[in-house]
């Protein structure tokens, strides 16, 4: 059995947690934190490690926000996909309150990757006073040269595969993506997929997690129109807390679809 998979994992993770610069700031003053039972250990994420090495960093919770203050987070990340060979990325965190208003949020990413692919994304999550207004919004720009492997299910990843040079620009519509599968590995008129996923934590103070997850997926064929085959991938994942106040993890997960297909996904926030 390769260990080749279980060392791009650790790999990943080492470089993605060695790699991470924190910019914390509150506009004005830190407010205090909540206080919690004796028995229930208070959360923590990256900021708060980060605190301990430089403590001019300043502390960040949910009741500063209420106040009129901000939390952004910068992270630098170093990984690796199938889809993209090796990744840098620049991921922006950010999140805040208006007056009677749930918390807002903003997730953006810029990456380029060694496959010479650029890739722009923003999630957002914006309350207007009172919760009167919710504007949600999923923008993403792309260059995204990849390979294609035919039309249906009985296609092969070494046999008729063919270059693609992709451009895409889509503001806001539901995103799919099997995780033990290379994207794109599946292509027809019609698509059904579905996934679970089970979270739990691995510590009290919920700084790390993880997650066991499965998937199937199956395409219509080109000649019949039907679905004649469906594919299931399965896996688990580490989750690392980044921002506790906007509750956003990096996640790294590892899957493993049929026919020896097997991929690492590396994403700050979770698939769905």
């Amino acid at each position: 059995m390769s260990l080749r998979p279980a060392i791009l994992l650790l790999r990943a993770l080492s470089n993605a947690i060695a790699g991470i610069l924190l910019l914390q700031f509150l506009a004005i003053g830190t407010g205090q934190a909540q206080q919690l039972p004796a028995s229930q250990p208070a959360a923590v994420d990256l900021v708060d490690e980060a605190r301990n090495i430089f403590p001019r960093l300043a502390a960040h919770d949910s009741l500063a926000l209420q106040h009129g203050r901000k939390s952004l987070l910068l992270i630098p990340v170093v990984g690796y996909t199938q889809q993209t060979s090796g990744v840098a990325e620049i991921a922006v965190n950010m999140a805040f309150e208006r007056p009677s208003a749930n918390m807002s949020t903003l997730v953006a990413a810029g990456a380029y990757t060694l496959n010479q692919q650029l890739i722009l994304t923003a999630t957002s999550s914006v309350w207007a006073k009172d919760n009167r207004w919710n504007f949600v919004g999923d923008w993403r720009l792309m260059h995204y040269p990849q390979s294609t492997f035919g039309l249906g299910m009985y296609t092969s990843t070494t046999e008729r595969v063919v270059s693609m040079n992709y451009e895409h620009f889509r503001f806001y519509q539901s995103a799919n993506l099997s995780r033990g599968f290379i994207q794109g590995r599946f292509r027809g008129k019609n698509l059904i997929y579905g996934e679970t996923e089970y979270r739990f934590g691995l510590t009290r103070n919920r700084l790390l997690g993880a997650v066991v997850f499965a998937n199937a997926e199956s395409v219509t064929e080109q000649e019949s129109g039907r679905f004649e085959k469906v594919v299931p991938a399965a896996g688990a994942g580490l989750r690392v807390s980044v921002n506790k106040v906007s509750h956003t993890n990096l996640s790294i997960d590892y899957g493993f679809g049929t026919d020896g297909s097997r991929g690492l996904a590396l994403n700050l926030g979770e698939v769905f």
